[in-house]
C-alpha cells in the first residue's frame, strides 16, 4: 500500500466562525494542482515555502483567474481574509518528513481539507502525486480563453505595448547568457455590486502570455472577450495586471525584481506600460 504524506496542521485562530460542538466537522475540500506558476509570487519571485506556495494557488484560481488543469473550484478561500489566514495556519504547522521539500520543489497534486475541531480550525493537506499532471513553458503568445458562451466582435482588450528598462547588471546577465524574459498579462474587472457569480472577488476576462529577448517590445491585446462578463463590470472598465521575470530557460529560478503593474487597460493603452527590471537582491 503507498503510503500518503499528510501535512496537518492545527490553529486556535477561527476564521469563520466557532462550532458548538467538539466534534471535528469538515467545513471544505478541494484538489489543487500546484503547478510552476504557483511556485511564484506577483513579483516573479520563487516561493520558498507549502504555505506560500498553496496561498498562491488560491489567489491565482480566485482573483486572477489561473487555473491549472487538475484544480477544483472551494469557496472557503475565495474570500481574501481567509487565504491569508491559511498561510499562518501552514507556517505553525508539522509535516511528516518529505511533505514539504516535495510542495516546494515539485508540481504535485494535492488535496486540501479545511476542518473545524474543539479547539479551533485545522487543515490537513494530502500529497496524492508528486508530479502528476506536467506544464509546459510558454511558447509565444498563448490566451487563455475567457469564459464560454457568446464572444462578441466587438468586445476586445485595447492593444498596448509593454516595454522593459534594465538596470546595466540585468541586461548583461541577461544578454551574457542568452536568457529571454517572459512576460504574463492577466486581463480582470472589478465586479458590479449589483452582479451575482458562484464565486466572489473580480471577474477573469483572460490572460496572455509571451517571451521576448532584452530590448524589444511586447505587443499584447487584441484579444476577444465575453461581452457578458464586460457588462457584469464596475463602469465596463477593465484592469490590467502585468508580471515581468527571467523566461527560466537559462536559469532555474528567476533573477528578476520587476514589481507589478496595475491599472485600467485603456490607460495602458494610451500610454503603454513601461517597467523597471534590476537584478533580485541589486540595489
Amino acid at each position: 500500500m503507498r503510503n500518503v504524506l499528510m501535512l496537518v496542521v492545527v490553529v486556535c485562530t477561527i476564521i469563520m466562525g466557532s462550532s458548538s460542538s467538539h466534534a471535528q466537522q469538515l467545513l471544505e475540500s478541494y484538489q489543487a494542482f500546484l503547478s510552476e506558476r504557483d511556485h511564484f509570487n506577483s513579483s516573479g519571485q520563487r516561493l520558498t515555502t507549502a504555505a506560500a506556495i498553496i496561498r498562491q494557488d488560491r489567489a491565482n484560481f480566485h482573483r486572477f483567474g489561473l487555473r491549472d488543469a487538475g484544480d477544483e473550484s472551494d469557496s472557503f478561500f475565495a474570500i481574501a481574509d481567509n487565504r491569508a489566514a491559511l498561510e499562518r495556519m501552514l507556517d505553525r504547522g508539522r509535516a511528516e518528513p518529505g511533505v514539504i521539500s516535495r510542495i516546494v520543489n515539485g508540481t504535485p497534486l494535492v488535496r486540501v481539507e479545511v476542518w473545524q475541531g474543539g479547539a479551533g480550525p485545522f487543515v490537513v493537506v494530502t500529497l496524492i502525486e508528486p508530479s502528476r499532471i506536467k506544464t509546459e513553458e510558454p511558447q509565444g503568445t498563448q490566451l487563455t480563453p475567457p469564459s464560454t458562451g457568446h464572444i462578441a466582435a466587438d468586445e476586445t482588450i485595447p492593444r498596448f505595448n509593454v516595454s522593459i528598462e534594465f538596470s546595466p547588471s540585468a541586461l548583461q546577465k541577461l544578454v551574457t547568457n542568452q536568457e529571454s524574459v517572459h512576460i504574463s498579462a492577466v486581463y480582470y474587472g472589478n465586479r458590479r455590486s449589483d452582479s451575482y457569480s458562484e464565486l466572489p472577488g473580480d471577474i477573469s476576462l483572460g490572460t496572455e502570455d509571451v517571451d521576448i529577448l532584452p530590448g524589444n517590445i511586447a505587443r499584447l491585446g487584441g484579444t476577444p472577450v465575453d461581452r457578458n462578463d464586460v457588462e457584469r463590470i464596475f463602469d465596463r472598465k477593465p484592469m490590467l495586471f502585468v508580471n515581468i521575470y527571467s523566461s527560466r530557460k537559462v536559469f532555474k529560478d528567476n533573477i528578476l525584481d520587476c514589481g507589478a503593474f496595475q491599472d485600467p487597460i485603456d490607460l495602458a493603452a494610451r500610454d503603454g506600460v513601461v517597467m523597471t527590471c534590476k537584478l533580485i537582491g541589486e540595489r
